[in-house]
């Protein structure tokens, strides 16, 4: 168990590690929250650098909000995370991230995430969510696998969309597939197809 805001406890836990994941967060609380979302990114960063860590794989939400009209919205798309606390520290840490890839020569993946469903417990109404970036705990997990042992990245610091396959088209997963091999296996067709169409993907 990490404080993720002291550095001494970050740096102790990353000692003989290959590589760190940080997916911490908090999202409302405006202390907390810049003691984790931005504190924690740099001491995980500067960590990696004292231990000569090279990869780091770093998490955050979607920072695009201001593309509401727009498809296949790359995660290279210039950052708008507005003004609200968690996209904007988290925008923040993501600076963070990219100065110190630049610098030292790391290689800093962050894996873009939204809402997380797991198809074996969630029973919300056929139809009645269709938001265009959801994940399943699954492919999630793959993400990370895939960001883990990726290799021959073109720059220091790489930025994917991540979520499973939907219809909607909003944002492009074609990076991840690309740069990571990233290969979502769940539709999670229940969540976007009305009662009385085809049941593929209904959860069991």
């Amino acid at each position: 168990i990490v404080d993720v805001s002291c550095p001494d406890q970050v740096e102790a836990a990353a000692e003989g590690m290959e590589a760190i994941v940080n997916c911490t967060v908090v999202r409302d609380h405006p202390v907390h929250a810049f003691d984790v979302n931005i504190r924690g990114a740099f001491n995980v960063m500067r960590a990696a650098v004292r231990q000569g860590i090279k990869r780091v794989v770093h998490t955050g939400p979607q920072v695009i909000r201001a593309y509401r009209e727009d498809f296949d919205i790359s995660p290279d798309a210039v950052p708008r995370p507005g003004v609200g606390l968690y996209p904007l520290t988290k925008y923040v840490a993501l600076e963070f991230c990219r100065t110190f890839a630049e610098a030292h020569g790391l290689e800093v993946v962050c894996l873009l995430f939204s809402n997380f469903v797991d198809p074996a417990t969630d029973r919300r109404p056929r139809g009645q969510d269709t938001y265009p970036f959801q994940v399943t705990w699954r492919d999630a997990g793959q993400a990370f696998h895939r960001a883990l042992v990726a290799q021959n990245l073109p720059s220091p610091f790489e930025v994917f969309n991540i979520l499973s396959n939907l219809p909607h088209g909003r944002f492009s997963l074609a990076k991840a597939r690309h740069l990571l091999g990233y290969k979502p296996q769940d539709d999670l067709a229940w969540l976007w197809m009305r009662e009385g169409m085809a049941e593929a993907g209904k959860p069991a």
